[in-house]
């Protein structure tokens, strides 16, 4: 029996954000108390060796070859037409396409292994043995993350984050939890990456029950139809190259800090690189949204389409862009608390360098979201071709003249080259015009602009009596212009019912007569 097509509102988007902040939040808040317990019950160096694991069990989707992002596109794309039982093959083929995928990752990683950690990574010979072990057994976890990250798409075409996130919060939590489990008994590091992998394979089982679930058909034995076959490889065959560019480019600065300096400096770099990736989630949150969303919309209703898209790069810079003006502005004392004297002499720099190429990222994440939902997964592909070679070796040339404070620079420009190319593209390739006012947009990236500025000035002031004032000065500023010059009327009316049902009594009473008329039509996705 087939499914009624699935209807999307502000409401539920905005539900599905908030479940999304939520579980990005608390393991945020497991990391920060396990951290310090962690490194210093581990040594600097193990530690820098456990932060590349963190990285490859968390991060090993690349052997999805594209599929996973091409099965939440095309089961996103079936639910908005109603056709769950084109979904529910779709979804087998996937999922099988997966696992062997992911096997054929295990294979290249097993024969990677003693290369890369004997000869690339500077790792120290009384850890070499204890890493090859770790790195070993990470290997089997690949066609886990794989499967994983595609069971995970398909809950979150359906827009069932709060599935999603009830599996995915445990499971991010035992990453840091995991080793405060093991060090009673040992610091080493194999029994810690073994509970890892263990916490992987209860998430997937969980993750693939409430597919099955929701689509009977998934598990009806069958013989794989050629035709979807062809229909995720063909979409997600440019996503295989993107796939495996990008890791290089989000990752391979820590690798080639560990090359050319130490595995100190690894951890110097990678703790203020994962600290901003976790503070920052909101972006990850939204987007996470947004795409399916923009899945459904983009193949004919254009207008909701690009409404959407305008709005989540207004919603990102309106909320990111306070959280990384205080990181900027309050970088050493962050780290002086947090970790210590040398982090802060450190790591600091680094921190408030990642943080504004983070806000630049997320934007730029938009408009490539925007792109593949149209159809065009191939763009961003070419796009990574084009910035690699550029980025490889502008990041070696910066970490050789300038240690890790150079592959935060080197990161910040590629992903500032990504955001202007994908902005361009999207602006070509879509033939209407924006949703957004042009005066409300250009204000909106200027006030940005002078607070990133002005908070890398407090930085260098050292008398927290005047910066503390000043910085709730400025961000009582920005919150009176987004209320009142950024806002338009139906979004300040959906805040007001917020606030109202979260502290007041009953629904909001509308000022206006027709506004109660329009509540329901105030309460869907304007895109």
């Amino acid at each position: 029996m087939e499914k009624p097509a699935l209807k999307l509102t502000g409401k539920l988007l905005a539900r599905n954000t908030v479940f999304n902040l939520v579980g990005q939040l608390l393991p945020l808040v497991v990391a920060v108390i396990t951290i310090p317990i962690i490194m210093s019950a581990l040594g600097v160096e193990r530690f820098g060796v456990l932060t590349l694991a963190w990285m490859v069990i968390g991060y090993f989707g690349l052997f999805d070859m594209g599929l996973g992002r091409a099965t939440t596109k095309f089961v996103a794309e079936y639910l908005g037409l109603g056709d769950s039982g084109s979904a529910g093959r779709l979804i087998r083929v996937s999922l099988l396409m997966l696992a062997g995928f992911g096997i054929m990752g295990t294979a290249f990683m097993l024969i990677l292994t003693p290369w890369l950690v004997k000869s690339v990574l500077n790792i120290p010979s009384v850890l070499l043995e204890e890493s090859l072990h770790a790195f070993y057994l990470l290997a089997f976890s690949i066609p886990v993350v794989s499967m994983t990250a595609g069971a995970r798409g398909i809950l979150e075409a359906q827009q069932r984050f709060d599935i999603v996130n009830y599996i995915k919060v445990p499971m991010y939590m035992t990453a840091f939890i995991a080793p405060l489990m093991v060090l009673p008994f040992s610091n080493k590091l194999l029994p810690i990456v073994a509970v890892l992998i263990a916490c992987r394979f209860a998430g997937l089982f969980a993750y693939l029950y409430f597919c099955a679930r929701s689509f009977p058909g998934m598990i009806r034995p069958s013989l794989p139809e050629l035709g979807l076959i062809r229909q995720l490889l063909s979409y997600g065959g440019w996503l295989t190259l993107s796939h495996l560019i990008w890791p290089i480019m989000t990752y391979m600065d820590r690798f080639i800090i560990g090359a050319i300096l130490t595995m100190a400096a690894v951890a110097y770099y990678v703790t203020p690189y994962e600290l901003v990736s976790r503070v920052l989630v909101i972006s990850g949150s939204i987007l996470a949204v947004v795409f399916p969303a923009m899945s459904m919309y983009a193949r004919e209703q254009h207008e909701k389409f690009l409404r959407l898209f305008n709005r989540a790069i207004k919603y990102l810079l309106m909320i990111l862009v306070p959280a990384v003006f205080l990181i900027i502005a309050f970088a050493r004392p962050i780290f002086g608390l947090w970790l210590g004297h040398d982090f802060a002499l450190n790591s600091a720099i680094v921190l408030q360098l990642l943080a504004l190429g983070k806000l630049i990222n997320s934007v730029g994440q938009v408009s490539s979201s925007a792109v593949q939902a149209m159809g065009r997964p191939d763009i961003t592909a070419k796009l990574h071709l084009i910035e690699l070679p550029v980025y490889l070796v502008m990041l070696w040339l910066f970490v050789r003249q300038m240690g890790i404070v150079g592959a935060a620079i080197a990161w910040t420009a590629r992903v500032t080259l990504d955001l202007m190319l994908n902005l361009i593209i999207f602006r070509r390739l879509s033939s209407m015009l924006s949703g957004l006012n042009p005066r409300i947009r250009l204000n909106l990236v200027s006030w940005s602009a002078f607070m990133i500025g002005a908070a890398f000035l407090l930085s260098a002031v050292t008398a927290p009596l005047l910066n503390m004032p000043i910085s709730i000065i400025m961000l009582g500023g920005s919150a009176m212009l987004y209320w009142y010059k950024f806002f338009e009327n139906d979004e300040r009316d959906f805040v007001r019912n917020i606030v109202r049902k979260l502290f007041g009594k009953g629904a909001l009473i509308e000022a206006n007569p027709q506004a109660s008329v329009n509540k329901v039509e105030r309460d869907k996705v304007k895109v």
